[in-house]
């Protein structure tokens, strides 16, 4: 069924979902006498006031072997996600590329960092990829801290870069608000070179105009899936070989500033969003949020155990060493199986 494009209100399920969920947080904070500041959006980036509460989420990060020698986890987040994502579509862009025998292929490959520290990490990958098949890829760089309007930020692409193959949005920073999200989407969508991919984060999925661009970008791209990674607690959506279709860029802006007033704006007509498949599509997305939500508090609540338990013992010359005993048998590590996972050996050559 083609939806038809029209402006207009539209209630959903996803914000009283995710307030369900904050809720349950807090409670287990409450439960603590709030000795931790649990990060609902972000597991690894909770805080405690508490020296063993410091000491337990430390422990709860599943990949603490590997920052003994790699200490920043976002290296570990790009690699992660970049492997998960970008790499099986550059090898198939690779393979794609015809040349005489015994010429090497060569690839263009310009990306625009918006809300995101340059791209070191997506650069190696990109060459270590590009070499392992036989190719040389020209790699070309734009980094925008943001996007305030939509025609001044294409501008500055278009002058730098003229074609865009990679977006990548906001992976070290946090974007706090609906409509931030739906605007840089729509940006990605509407600046994206034909073949192209976007990976954006997502911090949460509650408003009805989330919803409605993630559908858009499921409509403009081939393969649209959401990613959640494990060096760091983040949900990503990633869009990978934008079609070459025509869209009404006008209705697009115009619907990005009414959004900018209310995020419970559909951008499809009613009878769409009421459809068999947009409704299947929005019931995969309430699904996420809910395995999400369901994995965020049950560290939250082992925490929280946890921390009962320490706190119960009694206060001994052997206090360090009990609350060590029960640290390592609560939070195993599982470097080895995720450096397994992403070929993170390739990373260290």
């Amino acid at each position: 069924m083609s939806p038809s494009f029209t402006i207009t209100p539209y209630n959903m399920p996803f914000d009283s979902q995710l307030t369900s969920y904050v809720e349950s947080v807090k409670e287990l904070a409450r439960r603590t006498r709030f000795q931790f500041h649990y990060n609902a959006y972000d597991v690894y980036a909770s805080t405690s006031k508490d020296e063993v509460g410091t000491r337990i989420l430390a422990a709860a990060y599943p990949l603490k072997k590997i920052l003994e020698s790699w200490s920043d986890p976002m290296v570990l987040l790009q690699w992660e996600l970049y492997y998960k994502t970008i790499y099986d579509y550059l090898a198939n862009k690779i393979a794609s590329i015809e040349v005489p025998t015994g010429h090497r292929r060569v690839i263009p490959w310009r990306t625009v960092f918006i809300g995101t520290t340059t791209g070191d990490i997506v650069e190696k990958l990109i060459n270590k990829l590009g070499h392992s098949k036989g190719a040389t890829i020209h790699t070309q760089y734009l980094t925008l801290t943001a996007v305030d309007s939509l025609a001044k930020s294409r501008d500055v692409i278009m002058a730098a870069l003229r074609i865009v193959d990679l977006i990548i949005v906001g992976l070290d920073t946090i974007i706090e608000d609906d409509t931030s999200i739906v605007r840089l989407i729509i940006f990605s969508i509407l600046n994206i070179h034909v073949g192209g991919c976007i990976l954006v984060k997502l911090p949460f999925i509650r408003s009805t105009a989330v919803v409605c661009v993630i559908a858009l970008a499921c409509m403009c791209f081939e393969r649209t899936y959401v990613v959640h990674t494990v060096a760091a607690d983040g949900l990503f959506l990633y869009c990978g070989n934008f079609l070459d279709i025509h869209m009404n860029k006008a209705m697009l802006v115009k619907y990005v500033d009414a959004v900018a007033n209310n995020a419970g704006l559909a951008l499809f007509d009613e009878i769409y969003m009421r459809s068999a498949e947009f409704t299947k599509f929005a019931t995969k997305l309430l699904d996420v949020n809910h395995q999400l939500f369901e994995w965020r508090y049950s560290v939250f609540y082992t925490i929280t155990s946890t921390f009962h338990k320490i706190k119960k013992s009694p206060s001994n010359n052997n206090f360090a060493a009990y609350a060590d005993q029960v640290l390592k048998e609560t939070f195993a590590d599982e470097t080895k199986k995720w450096i397994n996972a992403v070929d993170f050996t390739l990373a260290r050559k």
